[in-house]
């Protein structure tokens, strides 16, 4: 269950890649697990937990760990 803190996090990171031209769906995998696809352009991709969405949306976007 996702908690507030959570459901922030996922938004926050949801608007960041809107703002870098990228549509983030959230979704669930074959297993039921939270999964989120994401597609810019003709790529698509899914990600499997809110770290390796933050991971992307940094690299995305230029920003270096």
């Amino acid at each position: 269950m996702a908690t507030d803190i959570d459901l922030k996090w996922e938004s926050t990171l949801i608007a960041r890649a809107a703002l870098l031209g990228v549509v983030v769906v959230r979704s669930a995998d074959d297993h039921g697990r939270p999964c989120w696809i994401v597609s810019r352009w003709n790529l698509t991709k899914e990600l499997g937990s809110l770290v390796e969405l933050r991971d992307w949306v940094d690299r995305v976007g230029g920003k270096s760990s």
